[in-house]
């Protein structure tokens, strides 16, 4: 796979990638609990952001 930048994605990456984010959507069962989205660059883990429940309500109602 190709990016915009001239880079490519290993298939490795991508379904590691793929299988982080099926993760994480299996583990929503109704907004309980934190979510954990690990921030990946070039194939190497930056960061990892925590979301918890309350914060995903400040965003879908717009911050009100």
């Amino acid at each position: 796979m190709a990016l915009a930048g001239g880079g490519s994605v290993s298939s490795a990456d991508l379904s590691s990638l793929v299988s982080a984010i099926r993760e994480g959507v299996s583990g929503m069962n109704g907004g309980g609990g934190d979510i954990v989205i690990p921030v990946y660059l070039g194939g190497t883990m930056l960061d990892e952001v925590i979301v918890n429940a309350q914060q995903r309500a400040n965003l879908r109602s717009g911050g009100r």
